[in-house]
């Protein structure tokens, strides 16, 4: 049981060493401006992801077979010499976790300030494009040829 709970905090620590290491690539990507390579580290930081929160739900069926609810209730109940390992485990986790956390923030914080730059300069061109006057075009998209007085009926009989 200790060996098992154990490989899976170590599975558990890389992959988040792993996500770190994602989210610090998407973080340069955004900066460089490349959307598509944004993409493709996203997916994998999904994926990766995916895996944490499968590898969390196994570790949670495995202490629940041994009829404990939460992991640290669980190392308390072990001898000093097999409890330390594991504890250092989740502390590491814990940090990984946070360093994790920081950076994803960092990265969402410059992925919107990059869609409020866009969206301000879309609405910027927008408005250079668009006529100043209302009645220049018709609904139809023509020219709108304006009367400014009176004019003569013209008709057929």
């Amino acid at each position: 049981m200790i060996e098992t709970v154990q490989s899976n905090l170590h599975r558990q620590r890389g992959a988040l060493g792993t996500l770190r290491q994602l989210l610090e690539e998407e973080f340069s990507y955004l900066k460089a401006g490349e959307p598509g390579r944004v993409t493709g580290v996203e997916m994998s930081i999904q994926e990766l992801m995916r895996q944490i929160a499968a590898e969390r739900v196994e570790l949670k069926m495995t202490l629940q077979k041994q009829g404990m609810e939460r992991l640290l209730g669980w190392i308390d109940t072990l001898p000093a010499e097999s409890a330390q390992p594991l504890r250092d485990l989740t502390r590491d986790i814990d940090l990984a976790e946070q360093e994790c956390a920081r950076q994803a923030d960092r990265n969402n914080k410059l992925a919107l300030a990059l869609y409020d730059q866009s969206k301000e300069l879309i609405e910027f061109l927008h408005d250079q494009v668009k006529p100043k006057r209302q009645d220049v075009y018709a609904r139809n998209g023509r020219y709108a040829g304006g009367k400014s007085g009176p004019s003569l009926l013209r008709g057929r009989y």
